[in-house]
């Protein structure tokens, strides 16, 4: 934040998560810790706009190493259940997006002015799957 506020502004781009908006029983420490991050994403946003800092938050919905460690620890009832509750909840297809071609673009335009006037926000990026649930 110093650093944005001497150099007259800046973007702080933090990662969130659908968990962190709803509950996730078999996922309590993981839901809590995005909940925190996204309050401390919209109180951040609050105390630094002044100096044109912006805070928002993205919550993707990716293919990831991490998911795809997290999915094969899972018996195959379990990841078919996983893929009944969430991958057909996604709007856009059944499949989760690519961090480089769905994500990587997001953070371009929140690190860029053309995000100037947006700040405090949680962005979706699911390909829908918020909308649905």
């Amino acid at each position: 934040y110093h650093h944005m506020k001497a150099a007259g502004g800046g973007s702080i781009i933090n990662f969130g998560s659908i968990s962190g908006q709803r509950a996730e029983p078999g996922a309590v420490a993981y839901s809590a810790s995005k909940g925190a991050v996204h309050s401390w994403t919209r109180s951040a946003a609050g105390a630094w706009g002044m100096d044109r800092v912006r805070v928002n938050a993205i919550l993707p919905a990716m293919a990831t190493p991490m998911y795809q460690e997290a999915m094969a620890l899972l018996t195959e009832q379990q990841a078919t259940e996983s893929f009944w509750m969430n991958h057909r909840s996604i709007a856009l297809g059944q499949e989760y997006g690519d961090p480089l071609t769905d994500l990587g673009p997001v953070m371009v335009f929140f690190a860029s002015d053309a995000s100037k006037f947006i700040t405090g926000q949680l962005i979706p990026v699911d390909g829908g799957q918020t909308s649905t649930r």
